[in-house]
């Protein structure tokens, strides 16, 4: 009866082991070449600010002014061979402009520049990458992409206050819009 019992203990204890994520994203393919992929992200962490803190009462469940849950929020950052498509929301201060009427949230639509991969660790690679919005403002995004597929973006902008975002790639391999209509033909 001891021997069942300490089977079955066993049994249980290697089942609380930890689970290793099925997909493993080779990342030195990716660098070689090239890439293209989607990340949805699940919080935001702004900067810390006295303004941020007065309003955290206005934020979602299970938020605070440091941590802001995004599940249920639509945002993504896309890399699509040279072109970047971001729509992400912005919880922070901004320094200036802005105007009326106008998406509060970060949203670029263009080709970025001055691109840079290198390694952090060995499960790891930090993406560099700047660009544009739709607005004007300039935008430097970096990108820390682990194997399991778990991402942080570091987002600084020359209007705003730098916020993070940390989330997981949802699409990997994406085709641009002309290369789906190139396959159709």
């Amino acid at each position: 009866m001891k021997i069942l019992k300490g089977i079955l203990i066993l049994l249980i204890l290697s089942a609380c082991g930890p689970v290793k994520n099925a997909t493993k994203l080779d990342l030195k393919k990716m660098e070689r070449e090239g890439f293209s992929f989607r990340i949805e992200n699940n919080w935001a962490s702004p900067m810390g600010d006295q303004v941020l803190n007065q309003l955290s009462m206005n934020l979602p469940d299970g938020s605070s002014s440091n941590a802001i849950n995004l599940i249920g929020n639509p945002n993504h950052f896309e890399i699509i061979g040279d072109s970047l498509s971001v729509k992400l929301p912005y919880f922070g201060v901004r320094q200036m402009g802005g105007g009326y009427n106008r998406d509060g949230g970060i949203t670029v639509k263009e080709k970025f520049s001055d691109l840079t991969i290198s390694n952090i660790k060995k499960n790891s690679k930090f993406i560099k990458l700047n660009a544009k919005s739709t607005e004007g403002e300039n935008f430097q995004f970096n990108v820390q992409v682990f194997e399991n597929g778990t991402t942080t973006i570091y987002v600084n902008g020359s209007q705003r206050s730098a916020i993070t975002y940390r989330g997981e790639i949802t699409e990997w391999d994406i085709k641009s819009e002309q290369d789906k209509t190139l396959k159709k033909s």
